[in-house]
């Protein structure tokens, strides 16, 4: 009788440790995503940041290229404007 209570023993331990692994494996592959998405939206933002700077740089060298647009106060007014 002895050796079946220690054979359920072993036999709940074994479940015990085996939920507790898959709740730990669980868990972690739950940190793997979370750390997907954040890497995801900064790469949004840094590729929107780019896409700013890339449309700003196209007005200031539109604004610089044009002669007849004056003085560079004149040209600074016009650059608020579309920015």
């Amino acid at each position: 009788m002895p050796f079946a209570l220690v054979a359920v023993a072993i036999l709940l331990l074994a479940s015990v440790s085996t939920a507790v692994a898959m709740d730990h494996y669980r868990s972690d592959n739950g940190a793997i995503d979370t750390r997907n998405g954040a890497e995801a939206i900064q790469e949004s933002i840094d590729e929107a940041r780019t896409y700013m700077n890339q449309e700003l740089g196209i007005i200031i060298l539109d604004l610089s290229k044009d002669d007849s647009l004056g003085t560079v106060d004149k040209r600074a007014g016009l650059f608020k404007e579309r920015a």
